[in-house]
């Protein structure tokens, strides 16, 4: 006589198969936390580099600015003294600096009058008011098709005299630089703001 053989389903069986599952599902939760985990520093590593990328953009723009100020003749640099706008002692109307690009292209840049602002009162995306707003938008990554990763720039510019004869202080003026910048990171808008401050006396300064 043929006999069958009767399915296992004693309650150790059916406990392996449950443990069995309940590994498999531990198994794909630890697999999904590991992969967004490195999605995750992933997407931070980059928005990490691209910040430095605009960062280092702005404080090479900016210093080349400062560079080809200390390098202009000293009598064509304008300045403030008090409220009256000079160019060496010639008074003018004219309070750009003709700071360039390249060879061929001018890149100016306009001085405020008064006393320099602290970068401590600066509210980043605003523009102090009787401030005069050199604005920038420099295409770091090459996409002259949007410019909504574009770098930009405000460039704010003070050069006040600090001529001393009695105290032996000869022809020079102090440059003040405070800039802000912002740029889109990832989605997410971020703004900085910083400052330079140099001196430059009568004979140029490299």
């Amino acid at each position: 006589m043929k006999t069958t053989r009767p399915t296992d389903s004693s309650p150790r069986h059916n406990s392996e198969r449950g443990f069995a599952l309940i590994e498999t599902a531990l198994g794909a939760v630890v697999m999904s936390m590991v992969f967004a985990g490195m999605m995750s520093a992933f997407v931070q590593s980059r928005r990490l580099t691209e910040g430095s990328i605009f960062q280092n953009s702005t404080v090479t723009v900016v210093q080349g600015y400062l560079e080809q100020i200390k390098n202009m003749d000293f009598a064509s640099i304008p300045h403030y003294d008090g409220d009256t706008l000079r160019r060496g002692t010639v008074i003018t109307d004219d309070a750009n600096i003709y700071t360039r690009l390249d060879a061929d292209t001018l890149d100016v840049l306009q001085i405020s009058p008064g006393a320099p602002i602290a970068k401590s009162t600066v509210i980043p995306g605003e523009v102090p008011e009787g401030v005069v707003d050199n604005f920038k938008q420099i295409d770091i990554n090459d996409t002259p098709e949007t410019t909504a990763d574009d770098l930009n720039l405000h460039v704010w510019v003070w050069i006040t005299p600090l001529d001393d004869a009695d105290n032996g202080v000869g022809p020079s003026r102090r440059i003040r630089m405070v800039y802000t910048w912002s740029f889109n990171n990832g989605g997410i808008s971020q703004t900085y703001v910083d400052s330079i401050t140099t001196i430059r006396s009568v004979v140029p300064t490299f």
